[in-house]
């Protein structure tokens, strides 16, 4: 059992180099793995940045290499193992749970027909990892929460030297790290997660950010007192938000911070193949969005006024009409550019700063 975080976030910058515009690039195979997961962090000590992969059942990495071209070596077994479930990939994250300065693996175990688990895979320095352990509460018992997790967070987000967990299921559970472990009953906050979080650690510059997507929206949240509170908003969700996962990429040098955004996209027709007049109601189409999606971000911005109940009226009619002004050229999009009919999919991976 952790007794402090020295590690609290585990993705530092492993995509400098090359900037890959699909996870597949990332994650060979992919395209064949529903809902692939990664996490990013030094697990052999050779201060090179090595990528986890989170499937059903066994966990791999690609260990990081240095020089110019792909900046991992061939994916391979990581030796640790979760239960195979369609409903969560392991989800991995890395920190230094035992307080040894190396990083450990933590991932959702969730086998078909039993209750979901948090586990813990305890690392030699070397990337050799011990076998899964529950992570228990202060009374002994294995660490429990209602519903199927949608995401894992485990980090220091108060700044006292004790690491935290977080499960989006999907209302956002807190789970405070202490002395004596994590605490028996979580903290219910008023806060959801339609899949993905993340969650950065307090700086001397700002407060602690969770980030979550909400109604197809990447949708940053703030402590406020007891609450969180939306206080900007980083776009739509263009695939499936069901199956949309977050992930911390930490930019080298400079001390900020992106968001990973790993999206399942359905594959769609080609927009050069299609006749000028169309492609001209494509461009409007995709004009009106932009432009949609520009006020949208100046009205989180803004912050919902959550204590006044007629601002917050206004708010929320403000955000509706949006809604509406986009209605029409997504129609559109969806026409000129439809599905393919085979269900095909691709993988996305968009790094947006976090402000």
């Amino acid at each position: 059992m952790p007794s402090r975080a020295l590690v609290c976030c585990a993705l530092l910058s492993p995509l400098c180099a090359q900037s890959p515009a699909e996870l597949d690039q990332l994650v060979p195979g992919s395209a064949t793995t529903w809902r692939a997961t990664v996490a990013f962090g030094d697990l052999d000590g050779d201060h090179l940045v090595d990528l986890v992969i989170g499937r059903n059942g066994p966990l791999s990495w690609r260990p990081g290499r240095s020089g110019k071209g792909d900046p991992f070596d061939a994916e391979r077994a990581l030796g640790c193992t979760v239960g195979v479930s369609c409903e969560s990939p392991g989800q991995p994250v890395l920190a230094d749970f035992d307080r040894d300065g190396d990083l450990d693996l933590i991932a959702i175990d969730a086998p078909l027909g039993r209750s979901e688990r948090l586990v813990w895979f305890a690392n030699d320095g070397k990337a050799g990892f011990a076998a899964a352990a529950d992570v228990r509460s202060t009374d002994g018992e294995p660490m429990r929460w209602p519903g199927q997790a949608s995401g894992l967070a485990v980090v220091d987000d108060d700044g006292d030297g004790w690491l935290d967990v977080w499960i989006a299921s999907p209302q956002l559970h807190r789970f405070a790290g202490g002395p004596g472990g994590f605490a028996n009953t979580p903290a219910m906050l008023d806060a959801s997660s339609d899949a993905g979080l993340v969650v950065t650690p307090p700086s001397a510059s700002r407060a602690c950010r969770v980030l979550v997507v909400h109604e197809r929206r990447l949708v940053v949240l703030q402590r406020n007192g007891a609450r969180f509170v939306a206080v900007d908003d980083l776009g739509a969700i263009e695939g499936d938000a069901g199956q949309t996962r977050l992930a911390i990429d930490r930019a080298a040098g400079d001390g900020s911070q992106n968001v990973l955004v790993l999206e399942l996209l359905p594959q769609r027709a080609d927009a050069a193949t299609l006749p000028p007049q169309q492609q001209q109601r494509l461009a409007a189409a995709r004009a009106v969005l932009q432009t949609v999606e520009a006020q949208r971000r100046e009205l989180y911005r803004a912050r919902p006024p959550f204590d006044d109940a007629a601002a917050m009226a206004a708010w929320r009619e403000r955000s509706a009409d949006l809604d509406r002004f986009a209605a029409e050229p997504r129609k559109v999009l969806a026409e000129l550019l439809p599905a393919k009919v085979d269900g095909s999919t691709t993988h996305r991976l968009r790094r947006l700063p976090i402000p």
